[in-house]
């Protein structure tokens, strides 16, 4: 039976912009990103101790990478992202590999399901780029059954981490249309 949403919550935040540009890169960063990503999220996963049949949240979940590996071990899972595009080619991955994943549209600060709802709820570089972190691993926290676990996958705040500010300025040089990525959670501090 899948987890209870709760309702009353919104999605309506002000991530306009930034699903719009998670929706943008969606096609390039499934084609680079995911396949690499993919023996991460199956480490993590198999560490944090997912099992057949428990219930398995992936907050920021982009198109699969710790979703899919999920999946693969057994798990009932649920993935959320703000970006459509995401999660319909996480949902086409899926379908290729035979897994059976529920999707949805949804905020990562404000996730739509009930307290103690899953037995792990986990987010792979995703979690790191919300506008407000400690927010959005709190409610991570609060929709883990008591017992359960909270994965993390990330390298840190990346407004602190010096490589995303120098690749974020190297794109820049040659895309100068590239809009302020604080938008999706990167770069300079908001303004």
């Amino acid at each position: 039976m899948p987890p209870t949403w709760k309702r009353g919550g919104s999605c309506a935040r002000p991530v306009a912009r930034s699903r719009q540009a998670w929706d943008r890169i969606a096609v390039g960063y499934d084609r680079t990103n995911t396949p690499t990503q993919m023996w991460l999220g199956g480490e993590g996963v198999r560490r944090a101790g997912l099992r057949e049949g428990m219930s398995f949240l992936d907050v920021a979940a982009g198109s699969g990478a710790l979703s899919i590996p999920a999946a693969r071990l057994g798990g009932r899972v649920f993935a959320t992202d703000q970006s459509a595009v995401m999660l319909e080619l996480l949902e086409a991955r899926a379908r290729s590999e035979g897994l059976s994943i529920e999707t949805g549209v949804m905020d990562g600060h404000a996730l739509e399901f009930a307290d103690a709802s899953f037995d792990i709820v986990g987010s792979q570089f995703g979690v790191m780029l919300f506008p407000d972190m400690p927010k959005g691993i709190d409610e991570m926290a609060r929709v883990a059954r008591p017992g359960g676990r909270v994965l993390v996958h990330a390298y840190g705040d990346p407004r602190q981490i010096d490589f995303i500010g120098f690749f974020v300025e190297a794109v820049r040089a040659v895309r100068t249309r590239l809009s302020n990525p604080v938008h999706v959670g990167i770069g300079s501090k908001p303004r």
